[in-house]
């Protein structure tokens, strides 16, 4: 059996993250102060308006611990703020501070400057297609780590660094 991680989807996909995602991150964080899970949290409170917590993560597709880790963050930088809900006192609706609207607007053209860097190797008649295929392969993502999901949990006391694999675990 020939291993090659170049023909993973996904090993491709995380390369090309990670390398375009390199310059965001000096962004985010040399120049204005955030990480890059805080700038994607500001950009989907931009989009999307006032929303709870966990609306955010799942918009986000990160759990909660981590929005509410990253959220705690903005609003200790004063870029988000927390208000109780209108209907019921005990939810908790977050929406952009005035400063967390500015930084949105002047750092969003850069990223965007940057993905369109990252794009402008593809031909403009193929990008179209490029995104269809790309919100196809999203909607089946979804589907499958819905299956998977279900199907097979994570076992983190277990896996991870905490415990090396141990090749006859799994043999016949």
């Amino acid at each position: 059996m020939e291993i090659d991680p170049e023909n993973l989807l996904n090993f491709r996909l995380w390369r090309i993250v990670s390398m375009s995602g390199a310059p965001v991150t000096r962004l985010c964080e040399g120049r204005y102060g955030i990480t890059r899970r805080e700038w994607h949290l500001l950009i989907l409170l931009f989009r999307d308006g006032q929303v709870s917590p966990s609306e955010l993560a799942e918009r986000a597709t990160l759990d909660r611990a981590r929005v509410s880790k990253a959220v705690a963050g903005l609003i200790e930088k004063s870029l988000v703020q927390k208000t109780a809900g209108r209907d019921d006192r005990c939810r908790v609706i977050l929406a952009l501070t005035d400063k967390g609207v500015r930084l949105v607007k002047e750092l969003f053209p850069q990223v965007e400057a940057i993905n369109a860097r990252v794009l402008s190797a593809v031909p403009l008649a193929d990008q179209d297609a490029l995104f269809t295929a790309l919100d196809a392969m999203t909607r089946k993502a979804n589907e499958i780590a819905r299956e998977i999901g279900t199907d097979i949990r994570a076992d983190r006391c277990r896996g991870g660094r905490k415990r090396p694999w141990e090749g006859n675990e799994f043999s016949d």
